[in-house]
């Protein structure tokens, strides 16, 4: 974000993580399985109010570059991000980064997930195995992006035509 305030582009971030946690504010790992539809219900209601603040600050705003900061695991939420976008002249970009290496992966919960607002009062040691069930749980549903247009992932292969608004 400082890149882009450097640059004079107007942007931000619309995390639907901080919308969840008003109705649900310290969630463990079954509330982000595939199998718990309160969770699912709960998770798609925050990620419709995210979308619906980010359109309105495009239609409100100068704004450029909005990131929609949120797992976004199955080509179905995908295409609802993309379909919502479309009907208001947004174009979308997806970032994928993946990562098999365990060691990797823990040190980067005990770095930034055990101090995230989910875990607040628990030991790092417990956020962090909670944190790595929550990841399992969005393993079981994964589904990679297919290199379609708009999509980049993590390690460094383009699958097309990736835009901002």
């Amino acid at each position: 974000m400082r890149y882009f305030k450097w640059l004079a582009i107007e942007a931000k971030i619309f995390n639907v993580g901080e919308d969840r946690r008003t109705e649900s504010p310290n969630p463990n790992a079954e509330f982000f399985s595939p199998t718990n539809p309160a969770g699912a219900a709960s998770r798609q209601a925050a990620a419709q109010h995210a979308l619906e603040d980010m359109m309105r600050w495009f239609s409100e705003t100068d704004g450029t570059i909005a990131i929609f900061d949120a797992t976004n695991s199955t080509r179905e939420r995908r295409q609802w991000i993309e379909d919502s976008c479309a009907q208001h002249n947004v174009q979308t970009m997806y970032v994928e980064s993946l990562c098999g290496k365990e060691d990797l992966i823990m040190s980067n919960i005990l770095e930034v997930k055990t101090s995230s607002p989910d875990y607040v009062g628990m030991s790092p040691e417990e956020a962090a195995r909670d944190f790595r069930e929550r990841i399992r749980n969005y393993e079981r549903v994964y589904e990679t992006i297919d290199g379609g247009a708009g999509s980049v992932n993590g390690e460094g292969k383009g699958g097309g035509e990736g835009t901002e608004k």
